[in-house]
């Protein structure tokens, strides 16, 4: 190699050199850039988490002195369930009166259905019918 050849080739090394530094030296800015965004969205985030926290907490202490402000209700006594009043519901329980009277004793649509000898969807329609009127039906049966 002559010495014009080693003074391109030094040159060219040179200029290769400035320009890996400067685009190093953009990429360290990109970067840093970058981090100041994401420590500027970090902050935000934490303050978003802090007031929904605070909500939490207040919420959850209202509904905390809600459900103590509220009495609890005890299902009604059997014996004050009133009868069916209205007359399709009266009718019902007439042409299903052994069903009413198994319902009345406790038992579920299956047991219902298996000793009446009836579907168990039919007994489950005829329950339904029967049940808001029921003693079962205000007990959450």
């Amino acid at each position: 190699m002559n010495a014009r050849e080693r003074t391109d080739l030094q040159a060219l090394l040179e200029e290769f050199s400035r320009t890996l530094e400067e685009a190093n030296r953009e990429l360290l800015e990109q970067v840093h850039a970058d981090l100041r965004e994401l420590g500027a969205r970090v902050a935000a985030l934490e303050g978003q988490v802090g007031v929904a926290r605070a909500e939490t907490s207040a919420i959850s202490q209202r509904l905390a002195e809600l459900t103590e402000a509220v009495p609890h209700m005890a299902p009604a006594p059997l014996e004050t369930v009133p009868e069916p009043v209205d007359r399709a519901t009266e009718e019902i329980r007439e042409r299903h009166q052994e069903i009413w009277d198994l319902l009345v004793e406790g038992e579920e649509a299956e047991e219902i259905s298996r000793r009446t000898n009836r579907p168990l969807g039919e007994v489950q329609l005829i329950v339904r019918l029967l049940q808001p009127r029921s003693p079962l039906g205000r007990q959450g049966r």
